[in-house]
């Protein structure tokens, strides 16, 4: 009886120990994302490593079901862009508003969205005006939108910056739209990215926090029947 308790005792605890795991936040990675690809200007700007579906060397083309330079963990650095392969970092549109939906594949919690950009005035590249968030819960299902504004006369130039946005929603996909600058005159305008992070939590479905309800009933169980047995047979509590 005491060795079947041990062991049920240890079995919710380490499903009580898998639930708080995928609660704690952290870093998030999608496991794939939709986009068209970048542009060419001075430099080829397109998601050349991306591992989808599509043409990911032709100008806009739409891209899906994959992973590139966006999610790879490599960072581009300032604009001193002498070649093809310092560039390489970056995916660019120039006055294009790209739309890229990032998917997760399981309900998560998203408490915060970095995007690595950059503004260098002298190259037509601009911070965007506007970053839109919206959450779907299902394939089909788009959430309220929410968006957020940023001056780019207030970022730094020839250096690469950081649009922190926290958007507090839940989903399984996130799609994201950036607006690029109305800069008249200048002949482009061109926004960039070179990475795409998330920091929130796994949402368990209802059969997991039903599992956790069990395993903690299973714990107190437990602990009630060693208090019962130490006080029967006048044993002390151990610390």
């Amino acid at each position: 009886m005491q060795s079947t308790l041990k062991l049920r005792h240890f079995a919710a605890a380490a499903v009580l120990a898998v639930v708080a795991s995928q609660t704690r936040a952290g870093q998030l990675e999608p496991l794939y994302y939709n986009m068209p690809n970048g542009q060419t200007g001075f430099w080829v700007y397109h998601d050349t490593t991306y591992d989808g579906i599509g043409k990911s060397f032709q100008d806009l083309a739409p891209l899906a079901g994959g992973s590139g330079k966006l999610t790879d963990g490599l960072f581009g650095t300032d604009y001193n862009w002498l070649t093809q392969e310092l560039a390489d970092p970056w995916v660019g549109w120039d006055r294009f508003s790209p739309t890229i939906d990032f998917n997760f594949g399981q309900k998560v919690h998203i408490d915060e969205i970095k995007l690595y950009t950059l503004r260098v005035t002298e190259a037509s590249i601009f911070i965007p005006p506007t970053v839109t968030v919206a959450s779907r819960a299902s394939t089909k299902t788009l959430g309220a939108p929410i968006t957020f504004n940023f001056d780019d006369a207030s970022f730094p130039n020839d250096t690469p910056s950081t649009l922190t946005i926290a958007p507090n929603q839940t989903g399984s996909s996130f799609q994201l739209k950036m607006t690029t600058a109305a800069a008249p005159q200048f002949f482009d305008s061109w926004v960039f990215l070179t990475e795409v992070q998330f920091v929130g939590h796994v949402v368990p479905e209802p059969a997991t926090w039903s599992l956790a309800l069990c395993a903690a009933a299973a714990l107190t169980v437990a602990a009630r029947y060693r208090h019962r047995r130490k006080c029967r047979f006048g044993l002390q509590d151990e610390h």
